[in-house]
C-alpha cells in the first residue's frame, strides 16, 4: 500500500469520527451525516483500490479514473453550492419576516405608549 493511500484512509476515518461526534452533539442532521459518511467511504475505497476507479470511468464512457473523479467532484460541488444558495435564500426570507414583525411591534408599542402617556 502506498503512503498516499494510508494517508487517505487515515484522513477518511478521522473525518468520519468527527461526523459521528457532530451527530452525537446534534450539530448535523442525520441524513446529512450519512451523506458525508458515504462520500468519505467512497473516497477511502477509491484511494484503496485505484484500479477500480478506471473501470468505473470506462463503464461510464470516461477515459481515465482521475477524469471521473474530477467530473464527479465538480457535480458534487455544484450540488453543495446550490444547496447552500437555497439555504441562504430561506434564511434571508426568514430574517426579512422577523425584521418586519419587530418593526410592526415597535411601531405598535410606541403608538400604544403614546396613547397611555396622554391620559
Amino acid at each position: 500500500m502506498e503512503p498516499v493511500q494510508i494517508i487517505g484512509i487515515i484522513v477518511g476515518f478521522i473525518v468520519i469520527l468527527k461526523i459521528a461526534v457532530q451527530v452525537k452533539k446534534s450539530t448535523i442532521a442525520p441524513f446529512t451525516a450519512l451523506s458525508w459518511i458515504f462520500g468519505w467511504i467512497f473516497v477511502m475505497l477509491m484511494v484503496s483500490f485505484p484500479n477500480h476507479l478506471g473501470k468505473i470511468a470506462n463503464t461510464l464512457g470516461i477515459g481515465r479514473g482521475i477524469d471521473f473523479l474530477i467530473y464527479f467532484g465538480i457535480i458534487i460541488l455544484f450540488f453543495l453550492i446550490y444547496k447552500s444558495y437555497l439555504r441562504a435564500e430561506h434564511l434571508e426570507r426568514e430574517i426579512t419576516t422577523i425584521i418586519s414583525e419587530i418593526a410592526i411591534n415597535e411601531r405598535y408599542d410606541k403608538k400604544t405608549k403614546g396613547e397611555n402617556d396622554g391620559k
